[in-house]
C-alpha cells in the first residue's frame, strides 16, 4: 500500500501570487498546486488557519483561453465594496426567495394552474429513503491547480461578502446574503469554504444532516437558495436531498 507525500503548504506559501486586495487593504492571494493535490492542498493549508487567518478555496480548474475565473472579481484593480449585512435570518431569506420564484411563475401568463402546480412541488421535498450513512461527496474542482487564500473568519463563511461575489447575479444575491446562508448551515452542520468559483459554491461539510425530516427541509433551504442545482440539475428537491444533502459535499451552481 502506498502513502502520498504530505504536501509542504508552508513551502508553498513562499511563493505566492497576489491577486487583489480587500476593502481594509489586506491581500488575496493564489497558489499554484501540483495537479491532483487538490483536496490535500485544501487540508493542508486549512491546518495553517490558525497560524496564517487565510482560508483556503479551491479556484475552478482553468482553460488555455483563461485563469480561474473567480479572480474577475479583482480585475482591473476594481475597488471592493461590501454589502451591508441583510437584517435577515437565513430563514427569512429561504422564506423570501421561494415565495418571490413562486410569484414569478404565477404572473406568467403562459403557464396553467397545472403547471403552477408542478413548479411549486420542485421546491418541495418528498418521502426520502437514506443510506445509512452520508455519501463522501467529490468536488467540481478536484483538477484545479490553484488554491486562494483570503484573510476570512473560521470556515471562510464570510469570503463571499468580503470580495462581494457576483456569481449569483441573475438572483441579486448579495454577498452578505451569501455569508448569512453560509454562516447558518457552518453553525448547524460545520460546513465550510472548499470552492469558489465564478458562479459555483461548493462547501464541505462535517456534519450534515442525517435524519429524513432535517435533510428535507435543508434541501429546500438550499433549493431557495439555489433553485438552478434543481431546475438545471438534478431536476427535484427529492432527488437534491438524496444526493446532495446527506453528504459531506454541497453544490452550488448559479447560471
Amino acid at each position: 500500500m502506498t502513502t502520498k507525500t504530505p504536501l509542504d503548504a508552508r513551502g508553498l506559501l513562499a511563493d505566492v501570487n497576489v491577486v487583489g486586495s480587500l476593502a481594509d487593504g489586506r491581500e488575496v492571494l493564489a497558489v499554484r498546486i501540483p495537479k491532483g493535490t487538490a483536496f490535500q492542498a485544501w487540508h493542508a493549508f486549512k491546518e495553517l488557519y490558525d497560524e496564517t487567518g487565510l482560508w483556503p478555496f479551491l479556484t475552478d480548474p482553468e482553460r488555455d483561453d483563461r485563469r480561474p475565473t473567480v479572480w474577475a472579481a479583482f480585475a482591473a484593480n476594481r475597488q471592493i465594496a461590501t454589502s451591508e449585512p441583510p437584517g435577515v435570518t437565513a430563514a427569512e431569506l429561504f422564506a423570501r426567495w421561494r415565495a418571490e420564484y413562486l410569484e414569478e411563475d404565477e404572473d406568467d401568463q403562459d403557464v396553467d394552474e397545472e403547471e403552477l402546480a408542478e413548479i411549486a412541488a420542485e421546491y418541495s421535498c418528498g418521502p426520502l429513503d437514506l443510506p445509512a450513512a452520508p455519501a463522501t461527496g467529490k468536488s467540481w474542482a478536484a483538477n484545479t491547480e490553484e488554491i486562494g487564500l483570503c484573510p476570512a473568519g473560521p470556515g471562510g463563511i464570510d469570503i463571499p461578502r468580503l470580495i462581494e461575489w457576483s456569481g449569483a447575479c441573475n438572483y441579486a444575491i448579495t454577498g452578505a446574503q451569501h455569508e448569512a446562508v453560509l454562516s447558518y448551515w457552518h453553525r448547524q452542520y460545520g460546513a465550510e469554504l472548499l470552492t469558489l468559483a465564478f458562479d459555483v459554491i461548493e462547501l464541505a461539510v462535517p456534519d450534515p444532516p442525517t435524519d429524513p425530516a432535517t435533510v428535507a427541509r435543508v434541501a429546500e433551504e438550499q433549493v431557495a437558495y439555489c433553485p438552478d442545482i434543481v431546475t438545471q440539475g438534478v431536476g427535484t428537491t427529492t432527488a437534491l436531498a438524496q444526493e446532495q444533502v446527506h453528504s459531506h459535499s454541497w453544490f452550488f451552481w448559479w447560471d
